[in-house]
């Protein structure tokens, strides 16, 4: 998808739809620095488009470089106070840059738009963690679980949350769940390895540690690769 739409980009280069597919989709497929290139060229066609804004701000948000995304978060929702995404893309960055109470408003203003947020409620979840109301987090992700049993995320918080008040049979089918749906994920392995152990199944909590610290090694080494300079220097002439 990402090579059919360079190809278009070069053929008929600055249309704001296939900019918007194409800086999402060199995200999806890990070439952050093309990504953020094209959402900038994207935004600068319209600076005022809170479409362009919300593309450039989630494009550096997941390419974890919040601080530049967050001004232009804010500037989104100032433009459109009811966007719930626009909200919410604002809560996990205030989250992710440890701004808990402007976090907690912008995902409560988000909610107020669209209360089936499952992301919106796993945030709520993970704020009221941090803030010791370890009852309430618990309550909405096994809210959001029973509501969707796919959500991968949700089940390992909350697993991880059973493993930590002393339920670790509880925690179990969920990390099985959610490392089966993402096994290239190493954090999961990590905390389905802890509940293993607090079970007594050291053969298997053994297995994912091993599987843990593989992954890790790897996310390491795609990491180097992703910030080594002539990489990005290439990828940047490249949108």
């Amino acid at each position: 998808m990402a090579e059919f739409l360079r190809r278009a980009d070069a053929v008929q280069p600055d249309q704001p739809d296939v900019l918007m597919k194409l800086s999402l989709a060199q995200l999806k497929s890990g070439h952050t620095a093309r990504a953020i290139n094209v959402a900038r060229r994207l935004y600068a066609l319209q600076p005022d488009n809170p479409d362009h804004l919300y593309v450039l701000a989630y494009t550096l948000a997941e390419s974890d470089n919040y601080e530049e995304a967050l001004p232009i978060a804010r500037s989104l929702t100032e433009n459109r106070p009811k966007d719930a995404n626009g909200l919410l893309l604002l809560g996990v960055i205030d989250y992710k840059l440890g701004n808990l109470v402007e976090a907690k408003q912008a995902i409560e203003r988000s909610l107020s738009v669209n209360a089936d947020s499952g992301e919106g409620k796993f945030y709520s979840a993970l704020i009221a963690k941090q803030e010791g109301n370890v009852d309430v987090a618990q309550g909405l992700l096994e809210e959001i679980v029973r509501e969707n049993p796919n959500y991968a995320n949700a089940q390992v918080e909350l697993g991880t949350l059973y493993v930590q008040r002393g339920k670790p049979e509880l925690a179990r089918p969920l990390l099985e769940r959610a490392v089966s749906a993402a096994p290239s994920v190493s954090l999961y392995h990590y905390q389905l390895g802890l509940a293993y152990s607090r079970l007594g199944l050291q053969d298997l909590a053994k297995a994912q540690m091993d599987q843990y610290a593989m992954l890790r090694k790897r996310e390491d080494e795609n990491r180097k690769q992703l910030t080594n300079p002539t990489k990005n220097s290439n990828e940047g002439d490249h949108p």
